[in-house]
């Protein structure tokens, strides 16, 4: 689970800015926080309350997206950059509003749990190279250096004494042989260092990032050929959004591919092993989906010519805009409850109706998920702070821009003097809480 997200000089963050997914101790709407027991000094347990979800809201181009994209950029870049060629430059893209953040750091700190213990990660890089990145935990309730990189130095912390002498010799050389551009937190599948490989697992599997722009299929349909979800959880899920929809299949043709073509040739050479790298996936299972095609079809109860009921098959993209969005969801989603993933959507209401982006919302705080996934939005869905029990105050952000085109991020709990009396969405319209547009039509027609 995420604790706490920061970060510094990305897009339009120009200060530092942080998310906390840590609940205050209001006791209110207790089903919307997990309590968690991590190990505490002397074998005894500390508990953390962890919110489950959280909502951010903000004015158009006021720096919601640029949050998520912090921390899917930085995810990425842990996964891949291992695999980055020598020179090749960093992902990054400072502030630029101010010309001293050009040739300034980017920052990303988080605080996280993987198997039950706490992690923090913390790196400061540029375009060219990183210049520190430390990991720690928490195995019995005593912060433990993991390792602490300043540019090119990496230093192991004491726990690694215990490993044997080929091991430390290992170790060693592969932090001394990582490239000035290269995470060494990317290294994970190379040192044999179980920490560092608990810490990458988490960017890699349990933080997951879901664009505005989803396309037909996507991850739902990997996830069904790689047998993570079936065609009755699909459908389960559909039905809630159209009962009508009787069925659901995948069918799977091969594909008819040229292997003498060289686009074919591109897409199984550099294509899929990008894609594969990217998102973690084992190239034996993008190899499920290479020489195939798959056709989604929803299936409807329709009339035949005799008069007897039948089942009409349409393709997925026969299906309204919404239905095909709801669809890219819900492989996500389903995965994200069987495991205790921290999953971004970003305006998870578009192109759905209110009530049943909500109905996601309150999944990730009902008794289906087991696991304490956490689901964290940005959204323009203003009727979501007046649906009771969906968000406590500590779950309600907003972004906002300065005068200097600073992104700005609070929360609802940190605004002095709004009673929960206050917490209605007239109110946030109104500018009671800020980070509305500021909107001007005079000289429009000018």
């Amino acid at each position: 689970m995420l604790i706490e997200f920061s970060v510094k000089n990305f897009k339009s963050i120009k200060n530092k800015v942080t998310l906390t997914m840590q609940a205050s101790a209001d006791n209110t709407i207790s089903k919307n926080i997990a309590k968690i027991k991590l190990p505490q000094i002397d074998g005894k347990k500390t508990l953390y309350r962890i919110l489950k979800t959280s909502v951010i809201y903000g004015a158009n181009a006021s720096g919601k997206s640029n949050l998520f994209k912090a921390m899917d950029t930085i995810r990425q870049i842990i996964i891949s950059s291992n695999f980055y060629h020598p020179n090749q430059e960093i992902p990054i893209d400072n502030f630029r509003l101010d010309m001293k953040c050009i040739s300034q750091p980017t920052e990303f700190h988080f605080i996280f749990v993987q198997n039950n213990i706490k992690y923090a990660y913390q790196v400061m890089l540029t375009k060219k190279k990183i210049l520190e990145e430390n990991l720690y935990y928490w195995p019995n309730g005593r912060q433990v250096k993991i390792f602490e990189r300043n540019e090119n130095n990496i230093n192991f912390g004491n726990f690694n004494k215990t490993k044997n002498k080929e091991t430390q010799l290992r170790n060693k050389i592969y932090a001394e042989d990582t490239a000035e551009n290269i995470l060494f937190l990317s290294m994970a599948n190379k040192v044999n260092i179980q920490p560092v490989k608990d810490a990458f697992n988490w960017f890699a599997t349990k933080l997951i990032f879901m664009d505005r722009i989803i396309g037909i299929g996507s991850d739902t349909t990997r996830m069904l050929v790689e047998k993570v979800i079936s065609n009755q959880n699909v459908l389960n899920y559909l039905r809630i959004a159209d009962p009508q929809i009787a069925d659901f299949i995948l069918i799977e043709n091969d594909a008819d591919l040229d292997e003498n073509h060289p686009m074919n040739a591109f897409i199984r050479t550099v294509i899929l092993p990008e894609i594969a790298r990217k998102e973690n996936i084992k190239i034996e299972s993008i190899g499920k989906i290479v020489g195939k095609a798959y056709n989604e079809k929803t299936r409807r109860v329709g009339i035949g010519e005799n008069g007897e009921k039948v089942l009409v098959d349409f393709d997925i993209s026969d299906e309204s805009d919404g239905t095909q969005r709801y669809y890219g969801l819900i492989g996500p989603i389903i995965s994200s409850l069987k495991k205790d993933c921290t999953i971004l959507f970003d305006e998870l209401e578009l192109r759905l109706h209110p009530l049943l982006s909500k109905g996601i919302i309150e999944l990730f705080t009902s008794e289906a998920n087991l696991k304490n996934a956490q689901l964290i939005i940005t959204s323009h869905n203003v009727n979501l702070i007046d649906s009771k029990g969906l968000f406590r105050r500590d779950q309600i952000w907003f972004t906002e821009k300065n005068q200097s085109s600073e992104t700005e991020l609070y929360s609802l709990d940190d605004i002095i003097g709004v009673r929960n009396s206050m917490i209605r969405s007239k109110n946030y319209l109104k500018g009671k809480f800020g980070a509305i547009p500021d909107l001007n039509w005079e000289h429009v027609h000018e």
